[in-house]
């Protein structure tokens, strides 16, 4: 019984993050390649809303907005999107171009916590990779 209080719990507590995840993964689920066709308006209606949802919930009206915190969420953002392409092409060359994507973004978020040698070494290694 102490497992379904502490589940209700932890959804009672985070309900703010659980409902843009859960329409994150139906979205996903939508729009991963199939061999007859795939749902595109609903996946694309759920990821919207995901996006939406998330950033509501993400951003505070009473918070100072600075310049770094502009650029963490555009990096983050596109990273995402990048990830997003990257498990929904059925294309090799167009997941990789979205790889590329993904790591540059990784890159900016590294340079972002002020790690120089770990942005230039995740964009050697996996970007060069391709």
């Amino acid at each position: 019984m102490t497992f379904i209080q502490d589940l209700a719990g932890f959804m009672s507590a985070n309900w703010r993050i659980l409902i843009p995840l859960a329409l994150a993964v139906a979205a996903l689920t939508w729009l991963l390649p199939r061999p007859r066709g795939r749902a595109l308006g609903r996946g694309a209606a759920c990821g919207a809303g995901a996006f939406v949802l998330g950033g509501a919930f993400l951003f505070r009206l009473g918070d100072s907005i600075t310049a770094e915190t502009i650029l963490f969420y555009a990096f983050a953002g596109m990273a995402i999107l990048g990830g997003v392409f990257l498990v929904t092409q059925r294309n090799p060359a167009r997941a990789a171009i979205a790889f590329a994507v993904v790591i540059m973004n990784v890159g900016g978020l590294f340079l972002l916590q002020a790690a120089p040698f770990l942005m230039a070494a995740t964009i050697i290694i996996y970007a060069g990779a391709i």
